[in-house]
């Protein structure tokens, strides 16, 4: 009954397993896939130029088969805990290790589940922890282990040097081709090419050095920095003058840089077994000390082969090489031909080829011409690097200029001899030979004739290097190249070409001096690549266009070793090129690593102008307070503390906006600036809408002209550009009046509005949909039905008539204080009053000296008219009201000289330099809104006219 429990008990675990949903391998691409899951769980960021990613945690791959790629070369990693992945991670398959640098701050694989078996790594790796390394995986590149152990699998591969602060474990069948350096134990089981350099090696492994070194801190061999020596060897000496052989000591395994260790050296040659006069002979040059280089005088009297080698008091880690057509054979000859070409050359450059003919003078043994005049000379090529196969010598038919031409005739492809007639040799028996290249490569020249004794003498040159002239670099961009191409000035006014962040191609074909194809650049034996990179300073913009600074000039991403491909004859390209900027530039094309072959040249050249580039889109923010909220838009009271129905109203707080524009992946870009910000101000209509108003109210003019946003442009390169609202809202003054009220706005922006003139526009991130704004309740501004009430005045005719005035509003009873006047009541409590609130609307003399309109003369009698009212009109100049009413000390006055009448006052509320229109009232009852208007009479009699005596009594 148990044994069947737990038969059970397994089968359910086994269906469990087998109903498990698996985990899918996921393809990560940096630095575009920034946002992924894995990359934000780490806390990771990128930095301004987008070619290094810091993450403030730990990066945990957690599927099987994950695979991480890079856009950009070199980039780098930096990670501050651990960094774990699962099996068939692959890290920069395709890449090459120097383009990636990973600086892990804990463990590498050790906390992420199963060990990273059928792993590849590509990159330069620095662990402050221990490293994992599973089997059956590849890693290329060095690896630093600081505070930690090393573990490499069973039939694993590492492609470069080890420095581990720690114990080293290779297990069977495991690989290291470079060297390790170890504090700890080194238990080798595996294969090192290079030495071990650790206190305590042990297990049956290989290793080509084994020692214990100062602080295990550099090779083995005393500390040397001797990797190897490099013997240039001509292939072919005579034995009637001393050989050359040109000697290098390297410090690495390409030769890039030379050793700093000062050697004394011999150069010694040894007769072949192939030696036909079976000479024991062997000949040592003279001992020389140097550093770095020193060419070698070896005299060999007897013909025959002979291998070089070298005989030094510091002994090389990995020996000695022969470069040169025969390897390490020399060839030793009494006669024959000597080719001296120049090195290196430029392709499609005219260059001499120098050929002595020699013979051994058999009396004295010196050298001799062995021809003189003129001849046929058989001339041929040899393809050397590229390969025939490879190069485009072995086919010209694609490439018809890519030939070699000696004295203007053609030689026919690889290793098959041309005759060149009449070629003169003077008396000293030399001949210059004006030769052309319409290729690149590493060649040499064989040469060959018969003489009139009937020997055939022959001869080959040196290896020599053709490098490109310069590179032809185009942009496209759905087929087009870009529109600033033409241009030679004002880049700025170029068309878009793309959007920053946005992926174009670039093609980069090797060219000769003749600018024709070169079409074998790119397939050399070490592949040669173009390197491409933004040239400083920038086309557009440039440090004028803003206050100060020099504009941002990122790295041009998608134009690393993986991503530059070739794509044909001498053409490398690449679909992914990515500039985040604005702007225009040129590139530079050169030979990657600045040396074509061995040439020392780098064909820099320069290309057409690139752009005009654009934002990816365009982000859009209120201004902040400084604490990070958006600063709230409110309207500004128009009077004291309120604003008349019908007056205009500013802004208090003016809706501002920053506008900041982004490359397609987010980042904020700092050359919108100058003549490349292209952000103008819009009409826009319909922006403005009642929120919360009475239902009478209206707006007189609900659109937002584009002569009230003013559009600011950053002043300094990295700012924001600001949009700033500067109009007025009006609500129409009606014949019918309101209750107090205090409305609320909407204002609604479309996307149109934040749009550049190129098309950017405003986004919240490059996959979505343009966008506008909406600022919804605006207020702000207490909004008051208000009149200007003319009194009656009527006083005796020789009296001084002082014009009484005051502001009106239409409210109900009660407080009229901001803050507690009452927006609602019932028709009984609703009145015009006396607006104590308002202390500064002015008044002016300049209202009524045109505003008479009718008399009318009492009795008939002629002796008041408008003339007589006008010329009699005084006053004091402009005042403001005080607590609505006119001020008693400052009136406008009339004076009648004695005469009678009574006129209507019609004060203009309108006239030049004032502008009252919302005190107006619908005074006459026709619907419509009047300037206000009174009755004034002088003559009023003082006495009462009914009284006919008047008498006082006495006492």
């Amino acid at each position: 009954m148990r044994a069947y429990k737990s038969l059970t008990l397994l089968s359910v675990v086994i269906m469990a397993l087998a109903w498990a949903p698996r985990a899918v391998a996921a393809d990560y691409t940096l630095p575009g896939g920034i946002n992924s899951a894995v990359f934000q769980n780490g806390g990771c960021t990128l930095n301004s130029a987008q070619d290094e990613m810091t993450c403030t945690s730990g990066l945990n791959f957690g599927n099987n088969n994950d695979t991480l790629s890079f856009t950009v070369a070199p980039f780098t990693i930096n990670v501050a805990g651990n960094f774990d992945y699962r099996n068939g991670f692959k890290l920069n398959e395709t890449g090459v290790a120097s383009d990636v640098f990973v600086n892990v701050g804990g463990n590498m694989n050790l906390s992420g589940g199963s060990p990273g078996n059928n792993t590849v790594i590509n990159a330069i790796l620095s662990i402050d922890g221990s490293f994992n390394v599973g089997n059956n995986s590849s890693l290329s590149g060095d690896i630093t282990i600081t505070n930690g152990n090393l573990n490499v699998g069973n039939n694993s591969s590492i492609e470069g040097n080890l420095d581990v602060d720690g114990d080293v474990t290779l297990d069977p069948n495991t690989t290291v081709n470079g060297n390790v350096n170890a504090t700890g134990t080194v238990t080798n089981e595996g294969s090192v090419t290079g030495y071990i350099n650790a206190p305590e090696v042990e297990g049956g492994g290989d290793a080509g050095e084994v020692c214990d070194v100062n602080d295990n801190e550099g090779p083995c061999f005393g500390g040397s920095a001797v990797y190897k020596y490099r013997l240039n060897n001509p292939g072919t000496g005579f034995t009637c003058e001393a050989v050359s052989i040109f000697v290098e000591v390297c410090a690495d395994s390409s030769c890039s840089s030379l050793s700093s260790d000062e050697v004394t050296a011999n150069l010694v040659a040894t007769p072949n077994s192939g030696n036909p006069n079976g000479a024991t002979q062997t000949y040592n040059s003279a001992n020389q000390t140097f550093t770095g280089n020193a060419s070698f005088s070896l005299t060999i009297p007897e013909p025959g082969n002979y291998d070089l080698s070298i005989q030094s008091n510091v002994a090389p880690q990995q020996g000695a090489e022969c470069v040169g057509p025969s390897g390490c054979l020399l060839t030793m000859v009494d006669t024959g031909f000597q080719v001296v070409p120049p090195n290196p050359v430029v392709a499609g450059d005219d260059f001499n080829v120098l050929v002595r003919s020699i013979r051994k003078d058999e009396n004295t043994g010196a050298c001799a011409a062995a021809v003189q005049g003129g001849i046929d000379l058989n001339v041929g090529l040899l393809c050397l690097d590229p390969d025939p196969n490879a190069a485009a010598c072995g086919n010209w038919n694609d490439v018809p200029s890519a030939v070699l031409s000696v004295n203007s005739v053609t030689i026919s492809g690889h290793n098959t001899p041309t005759t060149v007639p009449n070629v003169s040799f003077d008396t000293n028996g030399e001949a210059l030979l004006n030769t052309r290249y319409g290729d690149v490569g590493e060649i040499a020249l064989t040469v060959s004739a018969g003489v009139a004794t009937g020997a055939v003498l022959t001869g080959e040159s040196n290896a020599f290097v053709v490098a490109p002239a310069g590179f032809a670099v185009r942009a496209l961009f759905n087929g087009d190249e870009p529109p600033a191409a033409s241009l030679t000035t004002d880049f700025f006014a170029a068309a878009p070409f793309v959007r920053a962040g946005e992926a174009f191609r670039i093609e980069v074909e090797a060219r000769t001096s003749q600018d024709l194809l070169a079409p074998s650049f790119g397939l050399e034996f070490t592949p040669e690549r173009p390197n491409v990179g933004v040239l400083t300073p920038l086309l557009s913009p440039l440090a004028a266009d803003a206050s100060s600074g020099i504009p941002a000039t990122p790295a041009l991403q998608g134009v690393g070793t993986s991503d530059l491909t070739r794509v044909g004859d001498g053409l490398f390209a690449t679909n992914v090129a990515r500039w985040h900027e604005v702007g225009v530039f040129r590139v530079e094309a050169q030979v990657a690593g600045g040396s074509y072959i061995t040439s020392n040249l780098d064909a820099n050249t320069q290309s057409y102008p690139i752009g005009r580039f654009i934002p990816g889109y365009l982000s859009v923010t209120l201004i902040d307070d400084g604490s990070g909220s958006p600063v709230v838009p409110e309207f500004m009271d128009a009077q004291d503390d309120f604003t008349y129905v019908g007056q205009s109203t500013a802004w208090f707080v003016a809706p501002e906006f920053e506008v900041v524009a982004r490359s397609l992946n987010g980042v904020g870009l700092t050359n919108y600036v100058g003549p490349l910000f292209r952000l103008e101000a819009v009409t826009e209509t319909n922006a403005y809408e009642i929120a919360s108003a009475p239902a009478e109210a209206l707006l007189e003019d609900e659109d937002l002209d584009s002569a009230d946003v003013l559009v600011t442009a950053p002043a300094e390169f990295g700012d924001p550009g600001v949009m700033l609202l500067n109009d007025s809202r009006v609500f129409v003054r009606q014949p019918e009046p309101h209750l107090p009220f205090n409305p609320l706005l909407d204002l609604t922006l479309s996307a149109s509005f934040f749009t550049d003139e190129d098309g950017a526009c405003y986004r919240d991130s490059a996959g979505d949909p343009c966008r506008g704004e909406v600022i919804e309740n605006i207020g702000g501004s207490q909004q008051l039905s208000g009149r200007l009430n003319l009194l009656p005045v009527a006083v005796p005719a020789d009296e001084v008539m002082g014009l009484e005035f005051r502001t009106e509003i239409y409210a109900c009873t009660g407080d009229l204080s901001r803050a507690l006047i009452a927006t609602s009541c019932s028709l009984d409590d609703i009145y015009w009053r006396r607006n104590i609130r308002d202390n500064s609307t002015e008044y002016d003399i300049d209202w009524v000296t045109t505003a008479a309109t009718y008399v009318l003369i009492p009795n008939g009698q002629s002796d008041l008219g408008l003339v007589d009212i006008d010329s009699s009109l005084t006053g004091v100049g402009t005042f403001t009201f005080i607590d609505g009413q006119q001020d008693g000390a400052n009136q406008l006055l009339l004076q009648s000289g004695g005469k009678r009448g009574r006129f209507l006052w019609i004060v203009d509320l309108t006239p030049s330099g004032v502008e009252l229109p919302w005190l107006r009232h619908d005074w006459t009852g026709a619907d419509a809104l009047d300037d206000p208007q009174a009755e004034l009479e002088f003559g009023l009699p003082r006495d009462n006219p009914r009284i006919i005596y008047q008498r006082e009594l006495g006492w």
